[in-house]
Order: C-alpha cells, then sequence, then structure tokens
C-alpha cells in the first residue's frame, strides 16, 4: 500500500489537551497536502492484526506529561506500537504539559528508549503548554493565549517534520534522574493510592458517565457509590467529566480543580481580545513569555 504523504497520529488525552494539540497539528499538516490520522490509544489493542497498524510514512506519538513522566497507558501502547512500525518510519514525539520547566525534557526518554530497542529513532520532540488541568487554575484569558500559541507552533511543527528537521530534547542526565525518580513515585505510589481514594458523594446520579469514560476502567460502581482503584493513571477526566461534580478524593483534594476543566472555556472564549500576558506582566505568569512570543520554543 503507498504511504507517500500518510502520517499517523497515536495519541492519549486526559481531559482534552492533547487531543487538540494534536487536531491543530493534523490541520496544519493536512493544509500541506499530508493525510493525517488521529487515533487515540484508548481505542486500539494491536493485538489482534497487524493490520491494526495504519500504513503510513510518519509515526507520531502524542501524550500529557504525568508527574515528570509518560502515562502508563501510553509507554505500554508505544511498546506495542514500536514492534510493528517498519524500521524505514520517521517517528516523532508531541508531548503537552502545563509548563515550560526544563525537567520536563526528560518525560519523554521512556518513549525514545522503546523505540531504541526495537531499532527505530524517534528525529523530532517538541513539548506544546497548554492550561494547566492539576493542582493550579490558570486564568482563562492566559488560556486562551497558550492555545493561540499553539497554533503557531503547530504550524512551525508541521514545516520542521515536513522538512525532516532534527529536533531532540536532550536533557542533562540529572534531569533524566530527576523525572524518572518523581514519576516512579507518582506512578508507583502516588496514582494508585490516588485512585483508591477516589469516591462519589450525594450528588451521584449514577449516570455512569466516569465509569465509562475512565481511559483504564478504574471506576466501578459499588453499594450506591462509584469507587476507585489501583489502576489509576491521575488524568483527572472523571472528575471533570461528571455532570454533578459529584466525584473527590478521601486523601488528596488538593490536585482538583474547584472550577472544574473545561477545554470549552478557553476554545470558545468569545470576550478575548488582549492578551492577559505582556511585557509589563509581573508574578508567576511571566515566565510564560519568551515562550509565548517564540514559535521556534
Amino acid at each position: 500500500m503507498d504511504t507517500e504523504n500518510k502520517i499517523v497520529i497515536y495519541y492519549f488525552s486526559g481531559t482534552g489537551n492533547t487531543e487538540i494539540v494534536c487536531g491543530l497539528l493534523a490541520d496544519a499538516l493536512t493544509k500541506k497536502n499530508m493525510q493525517v490520522s488521529l487515533i487515540s490509544m484508548e481505542d486500539v489493542s494491536f493485538d489482534i492484526s497487524l493490520d491494526l497498524m495504519a500504513p503510513s510514512d510518519m509515526i507520531g506519538i502524542a501524550s500529557p506529561i504525568h508527574g515528570l513522566g509518560i502515562p502508563k497507558i501510553v509507554s505500554e501502547k508505544s511498546k506495542k506500537i514500536a514492534a510493528r512500525a517498519s524500521k524505514d518510519q520517521k517517528v516523532f514525539l508531541l508531548l503537552s504539559a502545563a509548563d515550560i520547566v526544563k525537567i520536563n525534557h526528560a518525560a519523554g526518554s521512556e518513549i525514545s528508549k522503546i523505540f531504541y530497542k526495537e531499532g527505530t529513532s524517534i528525529f523530532y520532540e517538541r513539548i506544546i503548554v497548554m492550561p494547566s488541568n492539576f493542582l493550579i487554575s490558570y486564568n482563562d484569558r492566559f488560556s486562551r493565549q497558550l492555545y493561540e500559541a499553539s497554533k503557531e507552533k503547530t504550524a512551525h511543527m508541521a514545516d520542521e517534520l515536513l522538512l525532516g528537521k532534527e529536533r531532540l530534547l536532550r536533557p542533562s542526565l540529572l534531569y533524566r534522574a530527576l523525572a524518572r525518580a518523581v514519576h516512579k513515585c507518582e506512578s508507583g505510589y502516588g496514582a494508585p493510592f490516588f485512585g483508591n481514594s477516589i469516591i462519589s458523594d450525594e450528588k451521584c446520579t449514577g449516570c455512569m458517565t466516569c465509569v465509562k469514560n475512565c481511559p483504564v476502567q478504574n471506576l466501578k460502581l459499588t453499594e450506591g457509590k462509584i469507587r476507585g482503584g489501583k489502576d489509576c493513571l491521575m488524568c483527572m477526566r472523571c472528575f471533570y467529566i461528571c455532570p454533578e461534580k459529584a466525584l473527590s478524593s478521601k486523601s488528596f483534594k488538593f490536585p482538583i480543580l474547584k472550577k472544574g476543566y473545561d477545554t470549552k472555556n478557553f476554545i470558545d472564549l468569545s470576550s478575548f481580545s488582549e492578551p492577559f500576558l505582556t511585557e509589563k506582566t509581573k508574578g508567576f505568569y511571566r515566565h510564560f513569555l519568551k515562550y509565548i512570543n517564540n514559535k521556534e520554543l
């Protein structure tokens, strides 16, 4: 089958940020006459047949950064993708994060190792900053500004991908070690503990929306209450997708945004006119200024 001009992006998105970024990149690539397929890692097992691997010239792996690393579902599915990828396919990594801190550059190291073991090297890595859905709630206008910046950055990324430009994050050994330690604590201990603490309150109507939408089937209805288990990814989807906001954590309430998280709040922000972040901005948001103003970062 002819694979010329075809790109397949396999993605995982907890609350929508990564999916949005993938959509922006796909739009930019399509405008350059590329055929782009976006495939959710939740929808494909890769266990039934090799035919599930869509033929393409280039493969993208897209993921949010969780605790300075990659969610377990992404690493597990990436192993299957890497094992079935042909050696002549180019592979790129697209990550979404809530901050520009350089230690995030180490988050994709595990994915790079997975493909390297199968004889394929990732030639391009990029982090796109999107609004925070965990612990810190960003100003809506700033969130919109990040979204607008993502349009420029994904357009720039599309140009570089088609040129075959190598772009690697190259974190230091110290950052790799720190990120690995933090992520091991988050995914190995924190996420299971957090998952076991999830429970519904009296506002729960039993609609099962959270259960049906959990990417790892970690929620179930028991004795009239929704309860979580140890397979949690801490993707936060269940908390924000619940129409009644009936889920909470018995142990860790602080990471959950009180106002919830909905990407429509910044995508459909009709009142957005003047940028929130300017040269005059001071405080926490100022460190994003260089990122916002430079499409190459």
